[in-house]
């Protein structure tokens, strides 16, 4: 029998900390990550550990939910 799927809501939002901008990403209203533009890269960092710069908001993105749906 296969179970019927459900959708979670994934959220990012734009937060002004000390004049710079951050992307935090939430998914079903728990802060997972935040991604801060550092120069050409976006600096990572995963809440509960864990550092990545990616080349593109996209890339960072997709890192945070990796990792998010690995240790879950």
């Amino acid at each position: 029998m296969s179970k019927k799927e459900q959708s979670v809501k994934v959220q990012l939002e734009e937060k002004e900390v000390g004049g710079q901008t951050i992307q935090q990403l939430f998914i079903a209203k728990n802060l997972v990550g935040e991604i801060t533009p550092k120069d050409n890269e976006f600096a990572t960092h995963l809440i509960g550990g864990g550092d990545f710069v990616a080349k593109s908001l996209d890339d960072a993105v997709e890192w945070v939910l990796q990792e998010y749906n690995l240790h879950q």
